[in-house]
């Protein structure tokens, strides 16, 4: 993929050089989302995200972009495309966007969903999906405005508060 650039903003593929500083903004990123819910987003911060970012700069069907000012590294997004095996199809998600707080609402997100979706198309993507956690109404008006609609709604609750609320049936198997 091609490097791109927008008002002083370089858009580019992240290489291994880049993973200290994707660590640092995926742990910050994850940070964010514990504040919305804690316990649920826990990867092992920069360490744990570490590993999971190799991984995905070694995956063909995954990409990593990274945006620099003049000065520095301001955010990334990466994206992927995962095999769905009980459809026979593809499905192509936005893993993670994060920008800087200083560089927010400037553009910067726009332009690397942009990027993002161009590396979609050439992979014969029609739609793209994204994971927002509740509570994340900056992300909401965000992906909003990006053109993404709200099509599911995902609950989650924890086993033990499912078998307080009625009791419960003991099964054996």
């Amino acid at each position: 993929m091609e490097t791109r650039e927008d008002r002083g903003i370089k858009v580019r593929p992240a290489v291994e050089a880049d993973l200290a500083i994707l660590a640092r903004f995926s742990a910050q990123n994850e940070k964010h989302h514990l504040k919305l819910h804690p316990g649920e987003h826990e990867t092992g911060g920069e360490t744990g995200e570490l590993f999971h970012l190799r991984a995905a700069l070694k995956d063909t069907r995954q990409l990593i972009l990274l945006a620099e000012d003049s000065e520095s590294a301001i955010g990334f997004i990466h994206g992927s495309i995962v095999q769905i095996e009980s459809a026979n199809s593809y499905r192509a998600y936005v893993e993670d966007l994060f920008i800087e707080s200083p560089f927010r609402g400037r553009g910067v997100g726009r332009l690397l969903v942009s990027a993002l979706g161009s590396w979609f198309e050439r992979n014969n993507m029609r739609t793209v999906e994204v994971w927002v956690t509740a509570g994340n109404s900056d992300a909401l008006r965000f992906w909003g405005h990006m053109g993404f609609q709200t099509v599911a709604l995902r609950l989650k609750a924890l086993t033990k508060s499912l078998t307080r609320s009625q009791g419960h049936a003991q099964i054996d198997a």
